[in-house]
Parts: structure tokens; sequence; C-alpha cells
């Protein structure tokens, strides 16, 4: 049941006449501010029961546009408001009221003219006049608990001061912090009654567009509309405990409804200057349309609204229109950006999940739409694509998607055996159109029942059957016979030449093409082994003079191809050579622009043939060798090597000038082998290889070759510089390229920049020249493990890439958080990596640790983008002292030339080896900068830090030395995140050195020095400093006052920023002697778990005036004070907590203070077995209240 807030004098008492003619819409408009509250307010949880506010809401005459006072309270306990009262101004302090004539209700809102949205919560018109609705939404807050208070109400006792208001200097800043975390909110006035929009150098939570911002934001922006936002209610729930609901649950202007024109709308973010990725789902819950934007999911009854207009508005947006209501009339405009559209995304049903057909307009930027239907139920279903339209089954159901200015399309079929018709395809679809096939025998036309593809299919087409037994149609029959085409089949897809588009297709098993009216070359590329899915294909030549080619498996004695049905109609036909069946043994083939030979008597003297646009050759299945010589760009070659040891080569080596035409070079089963030599060319070269093509592109061009089921692949280049791009290898092939002289470039993972299908082992030599290698892996979405050493780099998930006499290693990673173990470099190869995209992590060297055997080239790790990329610089395993030498972009040590460089990185370590070493760290950056000495009585000079940061320091076993901020300059910054035991520390003038807040931590050392301006931060941990000749307590009594500052704790020398941030002020830093501490628990005793001796000054962190450390203030510390007061003695143990030399009124103060207000015991510094743990039954203090 909501909470009831109850508006005592509604009508009879509220003034509202004083609205003149809009009295009634004035009432109507409170109403829904009242409801809007209960609504969120679930229960106030009031003691004893009780779920009523009484407010009494009156119009008249004030000086601002309202005011909230008379406000009580539940009780002294709780704080919660229960009632009061409220008068809105007549006139809006002279600047008018707009009257909302529709406001709607709480359960149907309208809100529907404010159109320009800021925030899920804040949205603008152009109204001139002050939103009455806002005004007294606003000061319903006030009444429920968002109002000034110095500790009448429950908000009043979770406010701090926050300093001056950047915008209001004469008022403070109050922060809430329910939770003694960080701050929660922060609030204007002294009594914390409104929310903090911002402004000035102010850096914690603010909270701008909100409807609790106070009235100098109210002034500015008179013509915006605020609901209640989630800040507000969590607010009130997290202070009064009351049980809300979430607004963006509620009510927000993502979705908007015009009660009058019966328009939902919803609109995305539209933050030009910033992200503005938007999510919206359109789905049926019962009888109402659920509206899901950026993560607020609002509920409209399909009654209430007859039209739904999607505005995403900027940026990527993703929007399902997963179900619609029936009669609904629907339109989807994707705004700026690459926008993704899906129908039915959610079901996969179009016909069951959309009873409306609607209207997807992507706008600008690459959009995407997408049909979804693979949950479709029985029945095969007819599909018809056009440049405008989507049809399902015209006859039955005859759903209508109509699209604009889409750019991607993808139809996911059903599960039943059907027919796509793909009749026209505009060339605005810039990326094409996928289809999905379901798992039936399906149908796919492209041409549709049109029949002339260049004309009316201005896109690129990719097919993918799947499942069941698919057949795709080529249907170009009415096509122009006035102007020739050569068209070209391959297991991959279908390409014309009067048109750009491609049309690809998979997991098919038929495949038939019906030509056009014109004289046409038909290129056919055996499927009988490039494809073991495909099943037939069948090619209609149709009228005009084409070609095409025959083959029957045996060249010498049967021509005939029984994998593939040739209709040449009316025309001439072209010519296969297949001779996979051929039982003579081991054959010779040689290929060249008119002839085919092979050493046989079947074919002598050589065949030749003239103007064939397609040659297949399918070789027989022994150990062939495959000669190709002066192939050109007219021919379309097909080679299928087939069983055996077969071997491919070119006749002339020069590439380029003598193999220029298509090919296909299909090994088969065999250890297979394709032998390339370009050295002959005269001309630099660029190679393109992928795991089954190859091309070189130069002066003159070749087209790609296409190979496969190869078990080797070797090439040499020319002399002259080359570039070499390997976007993919083939499982089962090893790859060896050679890249002879010239300065040389390999570029493994490109195009494409992702190394993903490198599944063939390769091994590239640079040879002669300063040679490049880039292992690009930019694109790679998925994080892996990239291992880098001086003869491999090696990526999970792929196979080995293997390297030699190469000048540059570049290793480009992916773009989410990656794993790079550099295990060597050779001096003569240095080594980039890139880490890119997400928190990257890199060490250096593993797995031994030992830069000096390892890492003999220079080494640089650029993190890039991410929020934590990571370097580790493992030196663990080497032997030797050695002088580190640590900037915030290199690292250097005296025993080895080579340097460790870094960028764009925010977390740094240096694993120094176990010797005595010197680490000097010049400067660093602002994030995680970490130095760790290990083993070895280590020096570290922090010599400076990066502005606003700090650096670890963890020195390791054995005694070291620590200085900070060693030249004296700048203000350089340590921290200790583990007990420290050091020979000395030293602290130079403007260093500070702070450890973790943490109070288990201790550091021990030999010897401490302080400049003057220097501090040491033991914020709640402890402290021994050993000491020769002369007691050094007084030394650290005196840097202790100085660090205390008479209890602000804000002083240089010795201070603790936990006692500064303790709010009880019950806490300091004791000091005592060893000899004293050997006094009170006996010689060999243990100070915060470790030994110490009578010559140390013992410094904890505790309260005030626990003078034997055993973490409380009890009777034996308070009858040391006493004694002490009385002997007229000094320091620590006598109750001269404050270390001014004498006990006193303010000791015996602070003391008490202490005594009062101590919380648990603070870490006991004594043995724990001590028999002073143990209270006796008569303790004095027993059963006393602790705070």
């Amino acid at each position: 049941m909501l909470s009831t807030i109850n508006w005592t004098n509604r009508v009879v008492g509220d003034n509202f006449a004083i609205y003149g003619a809009n009295t009634a819409v004035a009432r109507t408009i409170v109403d829904r501010a009242i409801a809007d509250w209960e609504r969120i307010i679930v229960d106030f949880n009031y003691s004893g029961g009780g779920n009523t506010y009484n407010l009494t809401l009156s119009a008249g005459a004030i000086s601002g546009r309202g005011v909230t006072g008379s406000i009580t309270r539940n009780d002294a306990v709780q704080k919660k408001p229960n009632s009061a009262a409220i008068t809105i101004d007549d006139n809006a302090q002279g600047g008018g009221w707009y009257f909302d004539p529709v406001i709607g209700t709480s359960t149907v809102p309208d809100d529907s003219e404010f159109t320009t949205l800021l925030n899920p919560f804040t949205a603008e018109n152009a109204v001139t006049d002050n939103d009455f609705y806002r005004t007294v939404v606003h000061e319903i807050g006030h009444a429920m608990g968002i109002l000034d208070s110095s500790g009448f109400l429950k908000i009043g006792d979770f406010l701090t001061n926050g300093g001056a208001d950047p915008n209001n200097g004469a008022e403070t800043l109050r922060l809430l912090n329910f939770n003694g975390g960080a701050v929660d909110y922060t609030l204007t006035t002294d009594g914390g009654g409104h929310m903090f929009e911002g402004g000035g150098a102010y850096a914690g939570p603010i909270h701008p567009d909100d409807l609790m911002n106070d009235g100098r934001t109210v002034g500015l922006n008179i013509n915006r509309r605020q609901l209640i936002s989630d800040d507000n209610a969590f607010l009130l729930r997290d202070v009064y405990g009351y049980t809300i609901l979430t607004p963006s649950f509620v009510n927000t202007f993502y979705v908007n409804l015009n009660t009058t024109t019966n328009v939902v709308t919803v609109t995305g973010d539209a933050n030009v200057s910033g992200s503005d990725i938007d999510t919206i789902d359109l789905e049926v819950d019962g009888t109402a349309m659920s509206f899901e934007v950026n993560g607020t999911d609002e509920l409209i009854e399909g009654a209430q609204f007859s039209t739904i207009v999607v505005n995403a508005l900027e940026d990527n947006d993703d929007i399902d229109v997963d179900e619609l209501l029936s009669g609904k009339s629907v339109t989807v405009n994707g705004g700026n950006g690459n926008d993704n559209i899906s129908a039915a995304q959610e079901l996969q049903d179009i016909d069951t999940d959309l009873d409306s057909n609607f209207t997807a307009n992507g706008g600008a930027g690459t959009d995407t739409l997408v049909f979804n239907d693979q949950a479709d139920s029985a029945g095969g279903d007819d599909y018809t694509l056009t440049t405008t339209t989507f049809v399902k089954n015209a006859s039955v159901i005859n759903r209508v998607i109509t699209y604009a200015t889409i750019e991607t399309l993808t139809l996911n079929g059903g599960p039943n055996a059907s027919t796509y018709d793909i009749n026209s395809l505009s060339s605005v679809l810039t990326n094409g159109l996928t289809i999905n096939a379901g798992a039936a025998a399906d149908t796919i036309t492209i041409g549709g029942t049109v029949g002339d593809i260049d004309s009316t299919v201005n896109a690129d087409v990719i097919v993918h059957g799947n499942g069941g037994v698919d057949t795709v149609i080529f249907n170009d029959s009415t096509d122009d016979n006035t102007v020739d085409d050569s068209y070209t089949l391959t297991s991959l897809g279908f390409d014309k030449s009067s048109t750009t588009e491609i049309y690809g297709f998979d997991t098919v098993e038929h495949v038939t093409l019906t030509a056009g009216l014109a004289n046409n070359a038909i290129n056919v590329i055996s499927f009988s082994n490039i494809s073991t899915g495909l099943e037939s294909l069948v090619v209609n030549g149709n009228a005009g003079n084409d070609t095409i080619t025959i083959g029957s498996g045996d060249v010498e004695n049967n021509l005939a191809f029984i994998t593939l049905t040739v209709n040449g109609d009316a025309g001439t036909d072209s010519v296969i050579y297949d001779d996979d069946t051929d039982a003579e043994g081991d054959d010779d083939y040689f290929i060249t622009n008119t002839t085919f030979d092979k050493n046989t008597a079947g074919v002598n003297p050589p065949w030749v043939y003239g103007t064939m646009e397609a040659v297949t050759v399918n070789c027989n299945s022994f150990d062939n060798d495959v000669t190709i010589t002066n192939f050109l760009s007219t021919v379309n070659l097909t080679v299928n090597g087939n069983g055996g040891a077969d071997v491919f080569h070119q006749g002339v080596l020069d590439l380029n000038n003598s193999w220029q035409g298509d090919a296909t070079l299909n090994g088969g089963p065999g250890s297979d082998s394709i032998n390339l030599d370009d050295s002959g060319d005269l001309m630099a070269n660029t190679y393109n290889v992928t795991s089954t093509t190859f091309q070189l592109t130069g002066a003159t061009t070749t087209n790609a070759f296409v190979y496969g089921t190869v078990e080797t692949f070797t090439w040499l280049t020319n002399t002259l510089t080359s570039t070499i791009n390997v976007a993919s290898t083939a499982v089962g092939t090893a790859y060896t390229i050679n890249a002879n002289d010239g300065n040389d470039t390999f570029n493994l993972g490109s195009p494409g920049n992702n190394a993903d299908n490198l599944d063939g082992v390769i091994n590239i030599h640079g040879d002669a020249g300063t040679d490049a290698y880039n292992y690009n892996d930019s694109a790679n979405g998925v994080a892996h493990t990239y291992t880098v050493s001086l003869n491999n780099v090696n990526r999970t998930g792929t196979a080995g890439t293997g390297y030699t006499t190469m000048e540059t290693l570049v290793v480009n990673c992916g773009t989410v958080g990656d794993t790079i173990n550099v295990a060597s470099t050779l001096a003569t190869t240095p080594c980039t990596v890139n880490g890119n995209g997400g928190d990257d992590s890199m060490v250096a060297q593993t797995p031994a640790g030992d830069w000096d055997l390892f890492i003999l080239g220079n080494l640089t790790f650029n993190g890039n983008a991410g929020t934590n990329d990571l370097l580790r610089i493992n030196d663990a395993g080497d032997l030797g002292a050695d002088n580190y030498t640590i900037t915030s972009t290199q690292t250097t040590k005296s025993s080895i030339a080579s340097v460790i460089t870094y960028g764009t990185i925010e977390n740094y370590t240096l694993e120094a080896n176990n010797d005595a070493n010197i680490v000097t760290v010049n400067s660093s950056f602002a994030g995680a900068f970490r130095i760790n000495g290990n083993g070895g009585a280590d020096t570290v000079n922090l010599v400076a830090s990066a502005a606003g940061s700090f650096v670890t320091i963890d020195g390791g076993a054995a005694l070291d030395n620590i200085n900070v901020n060693s030249d004296g300059a700048g203000t350089a910054v340590a921290h200790f995140v583990n007990t420290q035991d050091l020979a000395s520390l030293t602290i130079l003038a403007g260093g500070t050195a702070v450890m973790e807040l943490n109070g288990s931590r201790v550091i021990d050392t030999a010897g401490l020095t302080i400049a003057a301006t220097g501090k040491l931060d033991l914020t709640d941990n402890d402290m021994i400093v050993d000491y020769a000749g002369a007691t050094q307590i007084g030394v650290i009594n005196a840097l202790i006052v100085l660090g205390r500052n008479g209890g602000a704790w804000n002083g240089n020398g010795i201070t603790s920023s936990a006692a500064q941030s303790n709010p009880l002020h019950n806490t300091t830093l004791g000091r005592l002697e060893g000899s004293e501490y050997d006094v009170l628990y006996g010689a060999g005793f243990l100070f915060s778990g470790r030994a110490a001796d009578a010559t140390s000054v013992l410094v904890k962190y505790t309260y005030y005036g626990d003078t034997d450390y055993n973490g409380v203030v009890d009777f034996d510390d308070y009858s040391r004070v006493d004694a002490g007061f009385n002997g007229n003695r000094t320091g620590w143990l006598n109750g001269d907590v404050d270390g001014n030399g004498i006990i006193d009124f303010d000791d015996y103060s602070l003391i008490d203070q202490a005594f009062n207000t101590q919380g648990g015991a603070l870490r006991n510094a004594r043995p724990p077995e001590h028999p002073f743990d143990k209270k006796s039954d008569g303790d004095i203090f027993a059963g006393l209240p602790i705070a």
C-alpha cells in the first residue's frame, strides 16, 4: 500500500482562488505532484506504524516562488517529518506561472510539451513562465525531509562542512555522508536544503539540473519541468529509511505521453558534447507497452495511446522493437550516429511478436536494421525485400516494415523451409544485406521475380544458408541483351561485371545462375573441393555467346564434370579441364593464357583455348607438379590438386607480370606446397596473404588467388622494398616468407588488425636490409596473452610466428585488457608493444626475471587507452648490485645498455633484484607507481613524484635506506603499504611519507631524519625508532608536537591523518621509551608484533591517555596520570599526552574525552598473553558504556 500525503486544506482554506481562472488547474497540478511523491515514497516507516503525512498547501503573496515551513517530526529519535505547511506564491515572484492545462495523473502523466531533454528527469519547453508543477513538487520535496535542518530533522545528523559555496560565498556547502565512506550528496545552505548544482573548483558530488536545486538555478531556467529524480528518492531513503520506488522506473522524460494527441514519444539523450549511446527496448506487458530506455522502464497502457515515435537522436543507439500491440502506428528514428534497429530481437518471431507494422528511419550515420524470425512457428515463410520495404507472408499476415536511410540490413529467417525474394535493394545500403537462413531447405533468389540484378539489386548481399539443403538463385534472366556481362561464380559468391556489388554466400548446397540475354562470360570455379557443403552448381547461359567451362575427371578420356550442370543455351560455351579421377600416376600440368598441357599422351599437343574467361583444372590424386605461366587478368583459373603431394609454382620469376588473373589453388589431401618466386620482379611490391588468398600489388596488380588444403606455402619476394601483409593463415599450413634484399615490412594481422585468424605457423625472414615486423592485433576485442621473445611472437588462440633478421619489432595488442610477457629481446631488434584499448599488463622479463640476460634490446610499452595499464619490470632473478634510474617515461640500469620506455600507462612496478641496489626515482606519473626493493640493503632515492600522486615503496628484506624528496626540491610523496624495516628513513624539505591506513603496519628504522618542512604521516600505524647513544624521545616528541599542531594534525614533522579525520578527536600518536615499555612488560617484549629494545622510541596510534599502550584508556592509565601530576613528572607514560612538557588540565581534558568516547580497543601493542590483558572482577570501569 502506498503512503498517503493528506492535503489537509484542499479547496477549504487553500486560497487558490488567487489564481483566478487557473484555480482548478492549479489544484489538479498539486494533486498530481502529491500523487507523484506518494508513488515514490511507498512507506514512511514511522515508528509505531502509520504511513500518512499531513500537508497544508496554500497560495499567497510571498517573497519567493514557494516556501516550506511549520515542519513537525514524528519523534526525537527517527526525526522524520510528518507534517508541514507550504505556501506557493501568487505570481512566481513576479515571473508568472505556467499552469499546465493537461498535466495528467501520477499513473498517466502528461509532460509532453517539455520536449527538449536535458536528463531523464529534466526537460525544457518554449514557455516563458515558471512551471507551477516544478515548484510544487520541489516544495513537497522539502516537506519530505530535504530541508534546512540543524538537527531537528534526521538530515542534520549526517551533514558536514563542505566549504564555501562557489556560487554564493555567503553560504556553505554541506556534505551528506550516511555510511562513513565517500560523500554521497552535496547540498547547499547551512542546513542542507538543496542539491548543489556544481560550480567553481568543487570536486565532490554535484547534482545539476535536479528538482531539488536551489532558487538560483530555478531563476535561470524558468522554462524547465523537473521530475522527482533517483538522487532525491535515494537521499530520502538513505537518510530517513523510507521505502521508495525508484523514480527511473516510474516516470522519466525518456518516455513522454501526450494525452491530447495520444502519442508516446520515446527520446534518447541528446548530449551533443559527450557520449549519447542509448539502449531502447519496446515490449508488450499484458495490455500495456513497456518502454525501456537506458536502464529505465516505463509502462503505458495500450488504451492510452495510438502512436509511438522513437527519436534516438545522437550517437550509436541500440533500438529493439521486440513486441508491438495491435493497431499502433510506430515510427523509429535513429537520428545521428551508427544506430542498430532490431525487429523482434527478443522472441524472434515477427508475425507473433509484432502485431503492428512499423517504420524504421536510420537517419545520419551507418545504421543497421535486423529482422529476427529465428523462432518462427511451424510452416514455411515468404520473405520479400525491396528498396524500402520488408514484407513477410504478404498473402497471410502481410507484416510490413518500411525502412529508409539504412546502411546495413540483416534478415535472420525462420527454421522452416522458406522463400526469400530479393527484388531490389538501394545503393544507400552501403554495407549490404546479410541473410541468415534457417535450418530447413530454403530458397534465396537474388534478383527475385524481377530478374535484372545490376539494375535493381544495388547493394551487397551475403547469404548464409546454415542448416538444411539450401539453394541460392542468381536470377538475371531479363538483363538487357545489348550489354555483354561477365559472371564469376566461386564457392564464396557471385559477381557480375556490370555492377560493383558483391553477392556472397556460404553453407548453401545448391547454386543456380541464370545469365542475361547478352554475350556473357561465365567463369565457374570447381565447387567439389572448395566447399564441402556445396552439392551442385547449375549455370544457365541463356541467350548470347557465353563462355562456359566443362570437365569430367579425366581430360584424356572424358570431360564430363558431374558436379556441375551447365546449360549453355544459345551461344558459345566454355571449357573446364577436370582430371581428378585420372589413375595414371604423377603428372606435370602446364597452364598458359592460351593453352593447357599435361605430360601424358592424352594431351598432345597442348589444348589451346581462346576468349576463355574461365579455366578450371582438377588434377589427379598423385604427386603432381603444376606450372602456371603468363596467366592474364582476362582468365579465371582454378586448380584443384586433389590427393598426393602436389607442388604449385609459376614459370616466370615475376608474379605481377606473369600471373595477373583470378586463380584458385586447392592442394587437397596429401602434403601440398605452393612455391612462389618473385625475385625477377624489378618493381617494389605489396604482398597480401590470408588463410585462403594471396595477392600482389605493385606497378601491375595481380588478382587475389585463393588457396586451401596446402601444407606448405613459401615465397621469395623481389630484391626491392616490399610490404608483406598477412591477415590470416590456415590451420595445418606452414608459411615461410623470405623477404630477400630491401627494406621490407611485415604486417601480421593486417589488414583488419586482428590476429585471431593466424592459425598456421609462420616463419618470416627479413634477410638483408632494414626490415620491420609489425604484429597487428589492435582491432581484437577479446583479452589475450602475448609472449614476445627474441625469435617469436605468440598469442593465445593462434599459431606461432617465428622471425629472424628484423631490425624493428612492433606488437599492437587488442582493444581490451591483454597480458604481455616479454621473455627476451635482441640488441639488434628494438621492440615496441602497444597495449591499445583495455587495461593491459606487461611483464618484462618473464619467467626468469633477469633483465641483463634476456632484455638485450630496447623495449617500449605504450599502454594507450584504458584506465589501468600496467608495466611490471621483473629483475628479481638478476645477480649483482645495480643502479636503477627511473623516470615517468623510462627505466635504465647500470649493468646493461638496453632501455625500457613506457607511456600512457597507469600502473608501474619495478621488481629490483635481491642484492644491495640503488634505486633513483627522478619522476613518476599520476597513477600507481611502485618500487619493490626485494632482498638486499637497498637505497631508494625518491627525487620527485607526480603532482597529486605518490610513489609506493617497499624496501623488502634487509635494512634499506629510503630518502624522500632527496634533492630537497619540490614535494615528492612516498607511500608505504607494508611494514618497513629500515636502516634509515630521511625525509628532506618538502617531502612526505605516508603509511597506508590499516592499523597493522610498523615503520621499524634505525635512523629517522625529517626536515623542517618534511612530513611523516603514520595514519593509524606505529613506529619504532632505534637509536644508539643519547635518547631520541625528545626529538620524536618534538616532531609529533609539530605534526599535531595543537590538535589540528596538519603540521609537518610526524603527523596522523587518521587522528585529523577522526570526528571524535580522541586519538593521537603516543611516544614511549623502550626502557619504559620494558618496565611495563618486561625485557624481550614485542611492540606491535616486532622486537625492540630499551634504546628505542616507540610511537603508537592510540587514544589520548593510553599510557601503557594496551589500546584503551582505563583505571591503570588514570592511576599513572594522577601519580605523574602529583609528582610533577612528564612524558607520555605519566600523562603528558599533548607533549608540552607538563601534566595539566589540557591533558586531563584530552584523556577524559578519550575515555568517554573510546570505541573498541585499538591494536594492543603489548604481547597478547600479558596478564594485564585480563580485567579483574573488580575493574572499576567494568560495565561503563563505551561510545
